[in-house]
């Protein structure tokens, strides 16, 4: 995959987020409002796995696009910000089989030539486990540089709510879910989506991924 500018990976954001924001309302818009049938409430089971695939799979992909474009503009190590910098190492050690003294060596040799190495580092490392909890997503976050913090208000929604109704679900548990409470967990997935969003974007637009 090639994402060479701030526009292509824009249009690859745009795309993602556009068809993802128009199923989801279908999905809620299946649910009636007045009159809840036993289809409603298939329906509504149905939105709630519908919801949390797109949480997950919109910070999948929006991650993904972002290291994809960081790698192809060939950074140096030493001009990536620190928190990049430092997902770089990771990978390094993760992604090794040497021993210790050995992945001492290959970082403090990597760190002292960061001003030719060229900075890089595979979209796979993006990882939601299939399970995108709150404490997951600061993970992610660390590896991309940005801030989680503006999700932070959401951490129980995710966690409990979106996450907690998906397993239930998937693992076929019977649970309540009216046409408001429903309503409730699509806003709240939009904010988090938007708030995703906007850190992304936030971060191509300041260039804040570029050491000070």
């Amino acid at each position: 995959m090639k994402i060479r500018s701030k526009e292509e990976l824009i249009k690859k954001l745009d795309t993602s987020y556009s068809w993802r924001k128009k199923e989801m309302s279908f999905f809620c818009q299946l649910v009636p409002k007045s009159h809840p049938s036993i289809h409603g409430y298939y329906h509504a089971r149905a939105a709630v796995l519908c919801f949390y695939a797109h949480w997950e799979g919109y910070v999948k992909d929006g991650s993904r696009y972002f290291l994809t474009y960081l790698t192809n503009k060939s950074l140096r190590i030493a001009k990536v910000s620190e928190e990049i910098k430092t997902a770089h190492i990771l990978h390094i050690l993760k992604n090794t089989s040497i021993n210790l003294e050995q992945r001492a060596h290959l970082i403090n040799q990597d760190l002292s030539t960061s001003s030719q190495c060229k900075f890089s580092l595979s979209p796979d490392i993006i990882d939601t486990k299939s399970n995108l909890s709150f404490e997951v997503l600061q993970d992610i976050s660390c590896v991309i540089g940005v801030d989680p913090n503006a999700l932070e208000t959401k951490r129980i929604f995710i966690n409990e709510v979106l996450l907690g109704n998906r397993n239930k679900i998937a693992h076929g548990e019977r649970i309540d879910m009216n046409p408001d409470y429903l309503d409730e967990i699509y806003q709240n997935t939009k904010m988090c989506l938007n708030s995703f969003d906007n850190l992304i974007r936030n971060a191509i637009a300041t260039d804040s991924f570029l050491s000070p």
